[in-house]
């Protein structure tokens, strides 16, 4: 059982949970972290979820109430997969998880680089006395803080210069502290925005995939993109996305379609 473990921070990503363990308890190497959080050495890093999360929850001090489902909903980037999931899936992906087995994870959802808000940095560093890796900067194609409309920056650490298995803490001196950094046109860029805050809405409500639909087919049954018997008009729907999003929208947030 572990004696100590740092408590997570509102929307902090398990990943930076983990990155701060390692730098408190002040092992003298990664593999003896990894043994001491999985009883296994080879565990690789996710920015989704790592192997052996069970494990972990297991050897938690008995003073932290985290549970799996704790964790997994308040700290991955699972919630995004868990609106498009059939009760199958779900079922298969809990399963999974319980059993030690890798689990399913969502490359089109995660980014591949950290990515950090210099404002919402400073409050954090300002607040808590530290920064951390908060999991809606980790959206793959979505660079925007819809917080403080300003471009997210990519921590100047990369992922891709360390060992799979080590961990990456925000360390706030290694950061520019420019709190006014690239701040949008919010006319312009509020589509994206709005898609920022939609996003933020799935990572903190369990919607099933059966609600999502349903009100999916509805809005586009409100503007006339569905015929008689519920079908969507696909070319009718690709364009009207376009012109809503605008091309430049649509390329910023890494889409293709």
């Amino acid at each position: 059982m572990l004696h100590y473990f740092p408590d997570p921070y509102k929307n902090e990503t398990l990943y930076s949970v983990l990155a701060r363990f390692q730098y408190y308890s002040a092992n003298p190497s990664m593999e003896q972290t990894l043994r001491d959080l999985f009883d296994d050495p080879t565990v690789s890093s996710s920015l989704f979820i790592p192997t052996k999360l069970n494990t972990l929850v297991q050897k938690l001090p008995p003073n932290k109430e985290y549970s799996l489902e704790n964790l997994v909903y308040n700290h991955t980037l699972y919630p995004l997969s868990h609106s498009f999931f059939d009760e199958a899936s779900k079922e298969k992906f809990w399963l999974d998880l319980s059993s030690q087995k890798r689990p399913y994870s969502n490359t089109s959802v995660q980014g591949q680089e950290l990515m950090y808000c210099p404002v919402c940095a400073k409050m954090d560093y300002e607040n808590h006395g530290e920064a951390f890796f908060r999991r809606e900067h980790q959206i793959k194609g979505f660079t925007f803080c819809c917080d403080h409309y300003c471009e997210l920056l990519h921590y100047p650490i990369s992922r891709n210069v360390i060992s799979g298995r080590s961990y990456i803490r925000f360390d706030y001196d290694l950061i520019h502290q420019d709190s006014n950094n690239s701040i949008l046109d919010f006319q312009f860029e509020k589509n994206l925005l709005n898609i920022g805050h939609s996003i933020k809405y799935l990572l903190n409500n369990q919607i099933s995939q059966n609600d999502w639909n349903n009100k999916i087919q509805y809005h586009l049954w409100l503007i006339g993109l569905t015929t008689i018997n519920g079908s969507i008009k696909q070319f009718e729907l690709s364009v009207a996305f376009k012109e809503f999003y605008t091309e430049k929208n649509i390329r910023l947030s890494g889409f293709e379609f």
